[in-house]
């Protein structure tokens, strides 16, 4: 992969995490909304100008929408609001990054309509360093994530709610990358940099990115300098010779940990791994095809219509009284419900581990779903439980592991990489709870027994992120379902 030169330059880091959402101090917000109550939002006069780095025409440098011209409104806020919310923000913003910081730019509010997306960037390396949003108000039909790619190459979606303000490092990259879907969303936005802040070293940064995948490559180039130092060269050839003759990442790399390798040094240098390689253990054409995949499968599985990935309903996959007793077992042994990567709180279920419970239930499931996808049970993980109480959620996620990373290393040693997953939901939700994928704008709601099962890669066994999801918050009652992750070896069940 050829990158440009100015791949390599990155931005200094500040707070211990680039991006927080907080409270909007009850002052601000009291304020704003007053304003807000007056205010006029004028359409944005510009016309769309093709950028080549983005590959689209756009307008205020980064806007752009799945239409002709982005819808997009602006209003201006008065001198007095602009400076109050400087006067408030800018200790809290100094606390949060480590550093005293000067304001240099505030915006009024931008209305955007439906369609808008904004491109991948970096801000103003000059004025735009530490940066927040304030989010105003929204009448949108599905949550607008906001898409971050933090100091270590990992992708984050941040999700508002009115009244919060977000405080991020704004020379990572950024933007919003769903097209917004609703009426209107709208925010303000204010822009700091550090007191004696030089940025030539920083100037040929790359700014601009085509698609998320352009953007996270900067971080899949290993540095060659760097892995030579830190892998002695005999054991960086195996792993390379290994890696080009299609052998298991996720095996070599548990055999160089075993040998005491660093761990870092070994995640980045499997990153070279090519994407479409063989699954071991499984074929990937038939994982690809399945047996719920077929017209004459019973029970019938409807596949969502999208060429983006391989997603199925399948109805009365449970009987009432199989997802009764579930909710019975369900309830009788709850824990935190755990992530692999990321923050405690992306995740605020609660799991039941269901092989732990001497249940002849357990053994009938475990063998009915394995047939879904024609493999062993042992190719699988041990099948879970999960309780969402009111207000708890998933944030959005892939259930696949990124290949190369060092959370790929430590969850695949033992079962490869997860292939399918099949969900299954018990109950009727009261009010919310629906399971989104973001990128195939398609939301489900609870139905008791029914399953949903999508395959976490593509036709040639590359991970596939069409497939990112997640639990909306349950708003009223409780919610339960069952999930299976299937793997490409066994080892993990049995």
């Amino acid at each position: 992969m050829n990158l440009p030169s100015d791949a390599r330059i990155q931005p200094p880091r500040f707070a211990p995490e680039p991006f927080g959402l907080f409270p909007l101090p009850p002052e601000l917000r009291l304020a704003l909304e007053a304003e807000v109550a007056g205010l006029t939002f004028e359409p944005v006069p510009e016309v769309p100008v093709y950028d080549s780095d983005y590959g689209h025409a756009v307008i205020g440098g980064i806007s752009a929408s799945s239409g002709v011209q982005p819808s997009i409104g602006h209003a201006p806020m008065s001198q007095a609001l602009y400076e109050r919310f400087y006067a408030v923000l800018t200790p809290m913003i100094e606390a949060w990054a480590g550093c005293e910081l000067e304001p240099t730019w505030g915006y009024g509010i931008r209305s955007y309509g439906r369609g808008c997306v904004l491109h991948l960037h970096r801000d103003r390396i000059d004025t735009h360093v530490i940066s927040c949003i304030v989010h105003v108000e929204d009448r949108s039909e599905v949550r607008w994530p906001l898409d971050f790619i933090d100091h270590d190459g990992r992708h984050h979606q941040v999700f508002f709610e009115p009244g919060t303000v977000l405080f991020y490092e704004s020379l990572c990259p950024h933007g919003r990358l769903v097209p917004f879907q609703g009426e209107h969303y709208r925010n303000l936005y204010f822009h700091w940099r550090p007191r004696g802040w030089d940025s030539t070293p920083l100037r040929g940064m790359r700014c601009k990115y085509p698609s998320l995948e352009t953007a996270l490559a900067e971080w899949q180039v290993p540095a060659p300098a760097l892995e030579e130092a830190e892998l002695a060269p005999a054991w960086r050839d195996w792993l390379l010779t290994n890696l080009s003759r299609g052998c298991d990442p996720a095996a070599l790399g548990a055999r160089a940990l075993a040998e005491g390798l660093d761990a870092d040094a070994v995640a980045r240098l499997l990153q070279a791994a090519p994407r479409g390689q063989a699954l071991p253990g499984l074929s990937v054409q038939g994982l690809h095809e399945a047996p719920l995949t077929r017209t004459e499968h019973h029970p019938r599985a409807w596949r969502l219509d999208t060429p983006l990935a391989q997603v199925y309903e399948i109805p009365d996959l449970l009987s009432a009284q199989e997802c009764e007793g579930l909710i019975h077992l369900i309830d009788s042994s709850l824990q935190p419900s755990t992530v692999t990567i990321g923050p405690g709180d992306y995740r605020t279920s609660r799991t039941c581990h269901l092989r732990d419970l001497d249940a002849p239930l357990i053994g009938v499931l475990e063998t009915r779903l394995a047939a879904l996808i024609g493999v062993d049970p042992t190719f699988s993980e041990p099948l879970q439980g999960q309780r969402y109480d009111r207000g708890q959620y998933f944030r959005a996620h892939t259930d696949w592991f990124e290949p190369g990373s060092r959370e790929f290393i430590e969850h695949t040693a033992l079962g490869g990489q997860r292939t399918w997953t099949v969900m299954v939901y018990l109950n009727q939700v009261g009010a919310g709870g629906q399971t989104r994928f973001l990128h195939l704008g398609r939301t489900f709601t609870p139905v008791p027994g029914m399953g949903l099962a999508w395959n976490n890669l593509h036709a040639d066994g590359s991970p596939n992120p069409a497939t990112l999801h997640e639990s909306l918050p349950v708003e009223e009652g409780l919610k339960y379902v069952i999930t299976k992750w299937f793997r490409a070896l066994p080892g993990r069940n049995g």
